[in-house]
């Protein structure tokens, strides 16, 4: 296993050895391609802050890095997708009740014109 300490930034060599691996963990764990693009971008990303302040940057701290990152990701999608669904149910709740609410009105000033126009008579010119 390869490891680093502070004295040592992680090389573009270590991430590169470990690449395909972690690659590997985001595309089984994550559907979307460009979503585990973005995962192994963010993986490199953490590794390198981790490295500025721990003593070791090695494979398993990747592949853990990787695998929370990854299930972060899908439990925000999750979430996302809830509130779209809450928020589109909410709207045609909304939706529904204007229409109502117009209806009700529409069949109120009806009932006003006949009964304002009750007492005449229309002969036709």
């Amino acid at each position: 296993m390869t490891t680093m300490t502070t004295h040592d930034a992680p090389t573009l060599e270590l991430l590169l050895r470990h690449q395909s691996l972690v690659r590997s963990i985001a595309h089984d764990l994550l559907v979307d391609p460009d979503a585990a693009d973005y995962v192994v971008q963010q993986t490199w990303l953490s590794a390198l802050r981790h490295a500025a302040r721990s003593a070791e940057v090695g494979r398993s701290l990747l592949v853990r890095i990787a695998t929370n990152l990854a299930f972060y990701r899908r439990r925000d999608e999750r979430r996302r997708e809830t509130r779209e669904r809450h928020a589109a149910n909410a709207e045609r709740d909304v939706t529904a009740a204007q229409a109502e609410t117009s209806l009700h009105e529409a069949a109120v000033a009806v009932a006003r014109l006949r009964r304002a126009h009750a007492g005449r008579v229309h002969d036709g010119t």
